[in-house]
C-alpha cells in the first residue's frame, strides 16, 4: 500500500499572522502478509448448529499470523531559503517500522516489533497485545495495546486504543 499524508501546498497560519509553515507531507509505503488456519465450513456450522450460538464464527480463525512493514519519509525538504516539497532522500528523517501478531482463536493478540526513527535516535523494540470479542458477523470489540519506544533516555510510551463495529446487514437478517 501507499499513501500521502497531508497532500497540500496550504499554509499552517500561526497566531503571529507573520508566521506560517507548510503542513507536514508524509509519503508512507508498506505491506503485510496474513496467513490463517480456520476452521472449515462444516465444522464451523456444525458448532452453531449444535447448541453454542455463534461460537463456531466466534473463534474462527483459530489461528492467525501477520507480518507487516512500512517505511514513512518526509515529504518536503528544508532549504537555506525555505523549503521545498518533494521526498527527502536522505533517509536522515525517515521512519521505519516492522512487526508481527499472532492472533489465537480469534480472541487474544500478541505482537512484537522494531522502530527506528534516526532524527529522534529511535532504534528499539516494540510489544503489545490485544483481546477481542466477536459476535460472529453481527458485531464486536477489540482493546489493544502496545509499548512504543521514545527516544534513548526516556520512557517507553503505552499507546492504547479500542475499537467497536457493527453489521447493520447482518443485524436485520438475524433479527427481523
Amino acid at each position: 500500500g501507499a499513501s500521502v499524508l497531508n497532500k497540500t501546498d496550504e499554509f499552517i497560519m500561526h497566531a503571529d499572522a507573520d508566521q506560517m509553515d507548510p503542513y507536514p507531507r508524509t509519503y508512507i509505503t508498506g505491506w503485510s502478509i496474513d496467513a490463517q488456519l480456520t476452521l472449515a465450513d462444516n465444522a464451523r456450522e456444525n458448532l452453531n448448529a449444535d447448541g453454542f450460538g455463534i461460537l463456531g464464527d466466534m473463534i474462527n480463525p483459530l489461528l492467525s499470523f501477520t507480518w507487516a512493514k512500512d517505511l514513512q519519509e518526509p515529504g518536503f525538504i528544508w532549504k537555506e531559503d525555505g523549503y521545498e516539497y518533494g521526498r527527502d532522500s536522505s533517509g536522515l528523517q525517515d521512519e521505519k517500522g516492522s512487526g508481527w501478531e499472532v492472533g489465537l482463536a480469534n480472541i487474544l493478540f500478541l505482537r512484537s516489533g522494531h522502530f527506528t526513527a534516526e532524527y529522534g535516535d529511535i532504534d528499539d523494540e516494540t510489544k503489545g497485545g490485544g483481546w477481542k470479542i466477536q459476535a460472529g458477523e453481527l458485531g464486536g470489540f477489540r482493546k489493544d495495546w502496545a509499548d512504543f519506544p521514545q527516544a534513548r533516555g526516556l520512557q517507553t510510551t503505552r499507546r492504547t486504543t479500542w475499537s467497536i463495529w457493527l453489521n447493520p446487514l447482518a443485524i436485520m437478517d438475524t433479527f427481523f
